[in-house]
């Protein structure tokens, strides 16, 4: 299955209101895989409870606030090396980007307590695994149908 892109360069591109090139400082191949980093990393973890892709107009807002909130994190990451020095010029920027409130969000999802109203949810019979992406690039299989999950 191919995932679609919750986001679009464009999208990011207004809350920046910068747009994105070749050139530009991140590139528009480096926000690109970010935007597709984040709809794998969503599609992924919540195959594990619902029917994805999930194709609900109003489900789908919550998923690419989602995908917008990871891709800002990557971009301002991206902006803040090499530019965030003290005042004794040492470099002072973090060594990866925060996603906690991305993550904070998924697990909601995938746990309950918050929930995508409009898509089905699985049975425990529909349930046939996940993948976990991490930033190696390696995809790798966490679990199996009888296994408990979280």
């Amino acid at each position: 299955m191919t995932i679609a892109s919750l986001t679009t360069v464009t999208k990011v591109a207004e809350y920046f209101k910068q747009d994105f090139s070749s050139t530009t400082r991140p590139n528009i191949t480096s926000v690109e895989g970010w935007i597709d980093e984040a709809s794998a990393i969503i599609y992924s973890s919540l195959g594990t409870v619902y029917t994805v892709p999930v194709t609900d107009p109003d489900d789908l807002k919550i998923l690419r606030t989602m995908a917008n909130m990871y891709v800002r994190e990557e971009v301002m990451f991206a902006n803040s090396r090499g530019t965030n020095t003290t005042a004794t010029g040492r470099f002072n920027a973090p060594k990866q980007a925060n996603h906690s409130r991305f993550y904070d969000m998924l697990k909601s999802l995938v746990a309950g307590d918050m929930v995508l109203r409009n898509t089905a949810r699985l049975t425990s019979d529909d349930y046939t695994g996940s993948y976990s992406y991490d930033v190696e690039n390696r995809v790798e299989f966490v679990s199996d149908k009888d296994e408990q999950q979280w």
